[in-house]
């Protein structure tokens, strides 16, 4: 049996709270007082009452207040450079969304700005290109802090990485002309969304596993299938384990684009933080 992730007819809202009694359901959603809230039910090995529960987001991310050098005024240095980067990044892949499909990217929540910096703020800087490459973009997916696109802004971020440690690279390109996830990539790609929601959501996949679910289905139909990991109930130690996880198939996939472009040796020692931020701060 399976059950939605998100919310079949609202995608911004998702998994909150499990429980077999809707009593209990309802009253947690009392409790979530800014949130927007519906319980839906499913036949399981026994009936299972799952809440879904998200903020108001924008109808599109053109909707969203992007002002990179005004958001970022506040931050220190070098961190600030590299946040206005990674916020005229996903400015791109908006952009590039209306040109290339004439359509607008849909907005799934507002902008966490201090979700960006937190990123950047756990990235370590030592190692090869393609760990720090893999680091940086394992910690801006798994923080998420863009209104959608989250995995296309961190991939823009790796290529200017691992162009500042060799000018001349040119990520090979991951998503086909209609924008969907090229086969090589796509595998990738899967797989750090099911870490991510696995990481996120471990205790209330582990409520599921009990009540009889088998699947639980994210938006784009990526199958999370429950008996392939690991439920803990305890969220912290979920987030230590999948975040080294999710950084390994991070460093895994930035590994195999350098292999793929043959430009850049994937041992080579990486740029640290400072010196990064110098090659974004002369990118016109």
């Amino acid at each position: 049996m399976a059950v939605r992730y998100h919310h079949p007819d609202r995608n911004h809202m998702s998994i909150d709270f499990v429980h077999p009694d809707r009593s209990s359901v309802e009253a947690k959603a009392d409790e979530l007082d800014e949130s927007e809230t519906d319980v839906l039910s499913y036949d399981l090995d026994e009936r299972a009452y799952v809440l879904y529960a998200g903020s108001e987001a924008p109808k599109s991310a053109e909707e969203v207040e992007m002002d990179p050098q005004r958001l970022a005024s506040e931050v220190e240095a070098p961190t600030r450079t590299i946040l206005i980067r990674s916020l005229q990044a996903f400015q791109a892949v908006v952009e590039d969304k209306r040109m290339e499909e004439d359509e607008r990217l849909r907005a799934y929540k507002q902008l966490e700005l201090e979700g960006v910096v937190d990123a950047l703020d756990r990235v370590d800087w030592d190692g090869t290109v393609t760990e720090i490459g893999g680091r940086l973009m394992s910690n801006l997916i798994l923080r998420h802090p863009f209104p959608n696109a989250n995995h296309r802004t961190s991939l823009t971020m790796l290529e200017r990485y691992v162009a500042a440690n060799e000018r001349e690279f040119d990520l090979p390109r991951v998503h086909t002309s209609d924008y969907e996830w090229k086969e090589w990539a796509d595998e990738y790609i899967r797989k750090s969304k099911r870490i991510l929601t696995v990481r996120r959501n471990a205790p209330r996949f582990y409520h599921l596993d009990e009540l009889g679910c088998e699947t639980v289905v994210r938006k784009g139909g990526v199958e999370i299938d429950l008996e392939q990991w690991d439920l803990m109930r305890d969220l912290n130690r979920s987030h230590e384990k999948y975040a080294e996880d999710h950084e390994e198939l991070c460093e895994e996939l930035t590994e195999q684009i350098l292999q793929r472009q043959q430009q850049v040796d994937p041992a080579q020692s990486g740029l640290g933080r400072a010196e990064f931020a110098g090659y974004l701060e002369q990118l016109s």
